[in-house]
């Protein structure tokens, strides 16, 4: 069986696009047969109430709960905790699920996972679906360097 790591930060309650079509993709990863790590973040005083949350949320879209049931939900009631918990989650696959597929679609993930490819250990598949060339789209010339150097260096890194 195929592992995915889907490297996609997002939070719920929203109705953000991306936010329902990510959690769109971690159903159809699963439906396909990969044993799919996928980490929400979800809004909540405790764990049974973002449970609730989440399996509202996916009611609502129509995604099994059966394999909602198998994400590990995330607290998400503040961004940089959030962040910090999703980026320790997913590190802690690098070791533990080395053959696993690592799969990111926004680029501060890939980032994420184009540093976690330079630490010392196995090798891991690293997965980059890019939607947007970012450095043609930028603003100024500093920010254009930036979209850049991020955009080669995930190149560089992406199996």
């Amino acid at each position: 069986m195929t592992e995915l790591v889907f490297a996609k930060k997002c939070v719920l309650p929203t109705d953000a696009a991306h936010v329902l079509q990510s959690l769109h993709m971690a159903e159809a990863f699963a439906l396909a047969g990969a044993k799919t790590y996928f980490f929400p973040g979800v809004k909540g005083k405790d764990d049974p109430s973002r449970r609730a949350e989440l399996e509202k949320a996916v009611a609502n879209l129509g995604i099994s709960p059966e394999i909602a049931d198998e994400w590990a939900v995330v607290p998400g009631n503040h961004a940089g905790v959030y962040g910090f918990r999703f980026r320790v989650a997913v590190a802690t696959l690098r070791y533990a699920r080395p053959e696993a597929v690592f799969y990111a679609r926004d680029i501060g993930e890939a980032m994420f996972l184009c540093r976690l490819s330079t630490m010392p250990g196995a090798k891991f598949r690293f997965v980059f679906e890019m939607h947007e060339i970012l450095h043609e789209q930028a603003g100024n010339a500093a920010q254009k360097d930036d979209f850049r150097r991020m955009e080669q260096a995930v190149l560089d890194a992406v199996d």
